[in-house]
């Protein structure tokens, strides 16, 4: 008999997907769980393969970080699968459930994954919440769960936050005499009005210094709206790019470039752009927002704050790019269940999310209390901001990206934005054009699998 070990990938990708395992088969395959949601001891051995966008330094905390797990039940060892250049974890576990050798868990970089329900590639994990009484929607961030959760069921277990915050270069902040902007989504005397006047302040018009690097969000073209508190959709079936707010924000943002200039052209920025890291590392820039890590070594003092604000309301300004783990339909999930509740402790949990640069965890109740620890040990910058964004603010695109037509519409929207800032196209013209596009997605995608925007 052929095993997955020895099949070619030929033999491998043309095997069909066997049927999933009946959950009180494996149940009772696994044995009985333990109190404290690890494996029962008497459980046979098992290796757990999960797929893993890393490679290098951080593929090798992730596998230290498991290593404790499996001191602790050393029946369950762990293969951690890195994925070849330019894959995510989404696309392998597809390839590999549909040749018929799912992997058990993988972690998810997209906001995207219901293509994966569609191919009933990734298991729920209701009953498993309901059967071991898991008081899941009150353990972490409230919008990670709705994201997760799709017409009932949750599809995943929330593992980190890519949260937006607002660098500040504090060296140019003190050569103008100018306050720190605050690391605190309730200041609201930081509006768009006064990150105006500071930006303004802080460009010395030379071409050589600027008060705002440009970069908005880490996914601006969905978020662009928020720091006014505009959605980009209303959450059932309609885009608002062509609503009135969401265009004031994006003249906004397209007179930073054209009219007041606080920010470089496209033409400016090749000459400014640090060695490595994002672009406010250059020592240039007065404010930026960064949602990656700092370069090793920074020549320059710097801080983080909150992202401005002048909405009504909450600060919602700025996104949150969500990573959940996902369990595959293998034969190991009571297993692979019993490593997601591993990660209640808030020393697991804790410890994750630096394994990708992130200092917050979507754990509630001290979640992230080692990962803030580990960011300001390792760069010296208290990064409470980014965990403020992500109390207040939503995921990307507020529920669009989750939409299973949204990669197919999205390069469209992508040609009307970038003619926008490249000042080809009015900001009028840009809501006309694109707001019927998103809407089309919407409501093909919402006949495939219906999906609820964030609350506001």
């Amino acid at each position: 008999m052929t095993t997955p070990r020895s099949m070619t990938r030929r033999q491998w990708l043309a095997a069909p997907v066997p049927a999933a395992v009946p959950f009180a088969a494996m149940v009772a395959a696994c044995g009985r769980a333990g109190e404290e949601g690890t494996p029962a001891k008497s459980a046979p051995p098992v290796t757990l393969l999960m797929l893993s966008d890393h490679s290098g330094a951080d593929l090798d905390a992730q596998k230290a970080l498991f290593a404790r797990f499996t001191a602790e039940q050393p029946n369950v060892t762990f293969e951690l699968s890195p994925n070849g250049p330019g894959q995510a974890a989404r696309d392998r576990a597809k390839i590999m459930a549909q040749g018929g050798t799912p992997p058990d868990f993988w972690e998810t970089t997209r906001a995207a994954f219901g293509d994966l329900l569609i191919l009933n590639i990734i298991a729920p994990i209701s009953e498993y919440i309901t059967r071991d009484k898991i008081p899941f929607e009150k353990m972490f961030v409230p919008d990670h769960v709705d994201h997760i959760t799709v017409q009932g069921k949750v599809y995943g277990w929330p593992i980190v936050i890519s949260a937006d915050a607002l660098a500040y270069n504090k060296d140019l902040f003190d050569a103008r005499g100018l306050p720190y902007p605050p690391a605190n989504t309730a200041d609201t005397t930081w509006t768009m009005e006064r990150f105006l006047d500071t930006a303004q302040k802080l460009t010395k018009g030379d071409g050589q210094q600027f008060g705002f690097g440009g970069t908005r969000s880490g996914f601006d073209r969905l978020t662009d709206g928020t720091n006014w508190g505009q959605p980009p959709w209303d959450g059932k079936a309609r885009c608002l790019f062509d609503s009135a707010l969401w265009e004031q924000a994006e003249q906004f943002w397209v007179d930073c470039i054209y009219k007041w200039h606080i920010q470089p052209m496209a033409q400016e920025k090749p000459a400014l752009a640090p060695p490595s890291g994002p672009f406010f590392f250059n020592g240039k820039t007065g404010m930026d927002v960064v949602f990656g890590v700092p370069p090793a070594s920074v020549g320059f003092r710097w801080g983080l704050a909150t992202l401005p604000f002048s909405g009504k309301g909450k600060n919602v300004a700025g996104r949150l790019g969500l990573h959940s783990l996902h369990m595959g339909q293998g034969k190991n999930k009571e297993t692979v269940w019993q490593v997601f509740k591993w990660f209640r402790k808030r020393e697991n949990a804790g410890a994750y999310p630096m394994t990708w640069g992130s200092p917050v965890s979507p754990l509630l109740d001290g979640g992230s209390d080692i990962a803030q620890a580990e960011y300001q040990r390792r760069f010296g910058v208290d990064p409470k901001a980014f965990q403020l964004t992500s109390l207040s603010a939503r995921r990307s695109g507020w529920g669009l990206q989750s939409m299973v037509k949204f990669a197919d519409y999205d390069p469209e929207i992508v040609k009307l934005y970038s003619a926008l800032f490249a000042n080809q196209l009015s900001v009028g013209e840009y809501g006309k054009q694109a707001t019927p596009i998103m809407n089309q997605m919407i409501e093909e995608s919402q006949k495939i699998l219906p999906i609820t925007g964030s609350k506001m």
